[in-house]
């Protein structure tokens, strides 16, 4: 039996690529595929529904949806739920702008700085080279002292970047604790 369902697939296969084909062949087809095809293990029908329902499916026609009940006395300022989804999503849009301004400023705040230290970095090199070049003692103790001043404010802009660098990571933190979603704070 195992043998003869294979034989009839191919010999069906073998006479489609053989010739066109006709209504009959195809009906014939059809026939072999529905014989080699398992059953249904279970099928959909009210057969196993409970009487109740098979019943009121057949006889009622599809009833109105329920009517809401009306509100109760003092319960009369209160808003809609559709109002309530409108004013949670221009909440959340608030959020999400606040968040957005939250994360920029701080970004700001360090792109500031950043091109402050850099500066400062410039100057002091500057400041190194013209110490070196000159020979003049005077002008070279006021150079020096020039470049005192500004590796003291170096010092300052680097714990500046670095403060920077943790309110933006403090502010990820917050998001991330609080459930926001990353696209806000990108």
């Amino acid at each position: 039996m195992l043998w003869t369902i294979p034989a009839l697939v191919a010999i069906a296969i073998a006479s489609l690529g053989a010739h066109g084909g006709s209504l009959a062949q195809a009906a014939f087809f059809e026939s072999v595929r529905r014989a080699l095809t398992p059953a249904a293990a279970q099928s959909l029908t009210m057969a196993g529904a409970p009487q109740a329902a098979v019943s009121a499916a057949v006889e009622e026609p599809a009833a109105a949806p329920p009517t809401p009940p009306p509100p109760a006395a003092g319960a009369a300022d209160a808003t809609p739920p559709a109002v309530g989804l409108e004013r949670s999503a221009e909440k959340d849009a608030a959020d999400e702008k606040a968040w957005r301004a939250r994360m920029d400023a701080a970004r700001e705040a360090l792109d500031r700085d950043q091109v402050l230290l850099d500066a400062m970095q410039s100057r002091i090199n500057a400041l190194t080279t013209d110490v070196i070049a000159r020979d003049d003692p005077a002008q070279k103790a006021l150079l020096e002292k020039q470049r005192l001043r500004a590796l003291d404010e170096l010092k300052r802009l680097t714990a500046q970047v670095a403060g920077d660098q943790k309110a933006i990571a403090d502010v990820e933190e917050d998001a991330r604790k609080q459930g926001i979603p990353p696209g806000w704070i990108r």
